[in-house]
């Protein structure tokens, strides 16, 4: 499985050439939210078995925000699919006026999904957390998680 938390940036802009791999989901995300580009924030995989559940943490210090995130997910297999049971934690800052918190955010749930399939499961308003000059006000942008589930290679 793979994973990809994207910011979504209001405005034109080139997107992050690391999110070539999700050119057609990104061009329907677009077609949502108008005039942005993207920027990669984190990503994250793992390996299993079907069944055996995954825990992984990441850590980005690019995108709108650094943050610190926690990915458990599992896999099983079903007559219309795999399912994929994905809990999600991650803190990402908010920020009002000239002062910013970073909250805990918490996602969790269950879809079916096709080998190969990528699905945005989440988008999510964040704000910059860096410095800004006096008057300028944050940068707002839409964090969007995305997964794909594939078979694993057996080289």
């Amino acid at each position: 499985m793979s994973f990809w938390n994207v910011d979504a940036i209001p405005g034109k802009g080139a997107d992050d050439p690391a999110l070539a791999t999700l050119s057609e989901a990104l061009k329907k995300v677009r077609q949502n939210l108008g005039d942005v580009h993207f920027q990669l924030n984190s990503r994250a995989s793992g390996i299993s078995s079907l069944g055996q559940p995954v825990n992984t943490t990441y850590t980005s210090g690019i995108g709108v925000g650094a943050y610190t995130g926690n990915l458990h997910y599992s896999l099983s297999s079903k007559p219309e699919g795999i399912l994929l049971d994905i809990h999600l934690t991650d803190t990402a800052p908010q920020t009002t006026g000239k002062v910013t918190q970073y909250t805990e955010r918490q996602f969790s749930t269950a879809v079916i999904i096709a080998l190969g399939q990528t699905i945005v499961l989440s988008d999510v308003p964040v704000s910059d957390a860096s410095t800004k000059a006096d008057g300028e006000a944050p940068t707002k942008a839409v964090r969007l998680n995305i997964i794909r589930v594939e078979e694993a290679s057996s080289r």
